[in-house]
């Protein structure tokens, strides 16, 4: 009987076959063992015979094997850039092949992998974690594989869309940062942010995908805590996209392997990342920013005044940096509050962008199927062990899913839905991902995009289709003046074609984007809460400020739409604080 494996439409260079017979580079190995011994669990390494690989290809390969006979198939994916490696992929499959071709699959293992951090830094460092991946146990489960399916011919096909190499990426760009004696430091070969606990990043919660299926080639997965551990019985779990703009991209390569070695992810990328992920520290907190001077304040979700007494009192627009967002945070927030509400989750995907131009930075992700591809990158984290239990399966588009063998533990389900958001120039990319993917869209965010008219049609049309299908597409939609006048015209359009539109802020929007000095607790008010007794210094600033192209102040407002929000109580960080980006990830 031939037995057929297939990975891929066409040759990619991260999946390059090793084995049996292929490139002593390559990272695919692909073996089928046949005379499994009746001594040991069928899925033991190295146990049974290898059988004999008929025709071999560069993106498939056929073996000879017995009928009727229990078979165990090995695929893995060992990703090798600059002399590091990392298992990035693995299928485990316990098969039979009926006398007429037919394939059974009969059982399944999958091994956890973990994030765990260890301790880094030393005399003269900056205090670190270095993440590092391990295996955690393996679980065996009935029926398919998750990353296995089958073509027109009912023969297996590995689901290799996104490979899984955090432990890679660390690997390749992690060192510890020197601090020269009695100095912070302002430039680095690896941005240390993220991982400084000081900073209160979440790297164990972090997955780092690359994609086989087009540019770009980097994927940053962000899982909730919520969503890490076992889920409530039917619980959904789907994906969510986020683009950033692109104006501060930087180039990359997604057609050889320098795309996962280039150097600029360790210091720019890892400094944009931390931007975006991290949640600013508190006027208590900021003080554990101890190393890195001038650019601290670059962490802090505040403005400092801090300056000598015999200097002037400094203006605002002086001390106003770009703040961190906060994705992780929101995330885990919006997530506690959805498992109970809404009994669903959501994995953040942040694909990085690859060019400062719009299309190329984003590319396939622009394209129609982006929905599949989501679902297979869950299918990948579901298999790592990197959402739900120990001994939990998530189910497919079918609604089945495979038991649990040696414990019982409830399926979760997947939820194909996307949704689909975009801050500044990456709403323009979410808006034609929402219009390259109609039928698939749940929710659309956007981000104080200036755009939206312009891509109109493709919004609602996605809305048309949603109402069709008997659901209604959300709309949240974040504006400041920024960007112009609110998109009234593109969220009356949408309200007829069936969607769901909320605008934040809610209330008075003159009164919440109302320039400073500020007389009542807000989240701006908090921002600038050290000029609080200096009204004139910052009606002059701003005064100044309104004749510059430049201004700082209307940049500001631009900002705020992505980390601050409308409901707010003491600081940021408080229970009773919601960031607008919580509120579009939430129930």
């Amino acid at each position: 009987m031939r037995l057929r494996v297939a990975w891929a439409d066409k040759a990619h260079f991260l999946l390059d076959r090793r084995s049996p017979a292929g490139r002593p580079d390559g990272a695919v190995s692909l073996e089928v063992f046949g005379d499994l011994p009746a001594d040991a669990p069928w899925h033991t390494p190295g146990s049974g015979l290898p059988s004999l690989a008929v025709d071999l290809g560069d993106t498939a390969v056929a073996f000879d094997v017995p009928a009727d006979t229990p078979l165990r198939l090995e695929f893995t994916v060992d990703t090798v850039v600059d002399g590091k490696q990392c298992r990035s992929l693995e299928v485990v499959q316990l098969l039979r092949v009926s006398p007429d071709g037919a394939v059974a699959f009969v059982e399944h293992a999958l091994t956890r992998f973990h994030v765990d951090l260890r301790p880094s830094g030393g005399p003269g460092t900056v205090p670190g974690r270095k993440p590092f991946v391990h295996a955690a146990g393996t679980s065996l489960f009935t029926g398919r594989h998750p990353l296995l399916t089958t073509d027109g011919r009912g023969q297996p096909r590995v689901r290799a869309d996104f490979l899984d190499v955090t432990a890679l990426w660390w690997d390749l760009h992690f060192q510890d940062t020197t601090v020269p004696p009695g100095q912070g430091v302002s430039t680095w070969d690896f941005c240390p942010w993220y991982l400084d606990p000081a900073c209160a990043g979440r790297p164990d919660g972090l997955r780092v995908l690359a994609s086989t299926w087009g540019a770009p080639l980097v994927w940053f997965a962000v899982i909730p805590p919520s969503a890490g551990k076992e889920l409530p019985p039917r619980t959904r779990l789907g994906g969510a996209v986020l683009f950033r703009p692109v104006a501060s991209a930087y180039a990359y390569s997604s057609t050889d392997k320098s795309g996962l070695s280039d150097r600029t992810h360790a210091k720019l990328g890892m400094e944009q990342l931390a931007h975006y992920l991290l949640r600013g520290r508190n006027r208590q907190q900021a003080a554990g920013i101890v190393h890195y001077s001038p650019r601290a304040p670059e962490l802090y979700d505040f403005a400092s005044a801090f300056h000598k007494p015999e200097d002037p009192f400094p203006r605002p627009s002086d001390r106003l940096p770009s703040l961190p967002i906060g994705v992780e945070d929101n995330l885990a927030r919006s997530a506690a509050r959805l498992l109970p509400e809404a009994k669903e989750q959501r994995v953040l995907f942040l694909p990085w962008p690859t060019a400062r131009g719009l299309d190329p930075a984003y590319a396939a992700a622009l394209a129609p199927g982006l929905s599949a591809r989501v679902e297979r990158a869950l299918h990948l984290l579901a298999a790592r062990g990197a959402v739900g239990g120990r001994n939990q399966a998530m189910a497919g588009r079918d609604g089945i899913a495979p038991m649990p063998l040696g414990g019982a533990s409830p399926a979760f389900a997947l939820d194909p839905l996307l949704w689909i958001a975009g801050y500044s120039l990456g709403g323009a990319a979410a808006s034609k991902a929402v219009a390259a993917n109609p039928a698939d869209v749940a929710r659309m965010i956007s981000l104080d995009d200036g755009r939206l008219a312009e891509h109109e049609r493709g919004l609602v049309n996605a809305a048309r289709q949603a109402a069709r299908a008997g659901r209604r597409m959300r709309a949240m939609i974040v504006h400041s003046p920024y960007t112009g006048g609110p998109p009234q015209a593109t969220m009356t359009a949408l309200r007829g074609a069936g969607a769901e539109v909320t605008m934040l802020p809610r209330g008075d929007y003159t009164a919440f984007w109302a320039a400073p000095p500020f007389t009542a607790p807000s989240w701006r008010q908090y921002v600038l809460a050290e000029w609080d007794k200096q009204p004139d210094v910052v009606r002059k600033d701003v005064r100044e400020q309104a004749g510059k192209e430049a201004n700082r102040y209307a940049a500001w407002q631009h900002e705020v739409a992505a980390y601050g929000g409308d409901v707010f109580a003491v600081e940021p960080q408080n229970p009773g604080s919601r960031a607008f980006l919580e509120e579009c990830l939430g129930p």
